[in-house]
């Protein structure tokens, strides 16, 4: 038997996940604050008929970086995992995330701002 060829091996992988860029929200104002950044999501979500879960991932001063569909539900449920709504965050180095929730049974849209440490 060679002296490098062993009956065992532990093969060595690289993970690739990656941001892709879509087409943005067009703003008549800067977005500087996380409320300009649920105004705006809030306008695009108007229309939409089910139970929707999107995070805004935010610099350290706050301001916002992007955003992204974390999860559709259905007329009154969206489920999310952990692993989903923190996976853009990582991706862009986000200090701060916005989890933006729109729900079609109260009509409204909510946020919580979750701080990293």
């Amino acid at each position: 038997m060679e002296k490098n060829k062993s009956k065992y091996q532990l093969k060595q992988v690289d993970v690739r996940l990656r941001l892709v860029n879509r087409k943005p929200l067009p703003s008549d104002r800067e977005i500087v604050n996380p409320e300009d950044a649920v105004r705006l999501l809030a306008k695009a979500m108007a229309d939409l008929d089910r139970e929707h879960l999107f995070v805004i991932n935010l610099d350290a001063a706050g301001h916002p970086l992007n955003y992204g569909l974390v999860s559709i539900g259905d007329v009154r449920n969206a489920f999310v995992s952990m692993q989903s709504l923190f996976k853009s965050a990582l991706l862009c180095n986000a200090s701060n995330i916005l989890a933006v929730h729109l729900c079609k049974a109260l009509h409204k849209c909510s946020y919580v701002k979750l701080l990293f440490m």
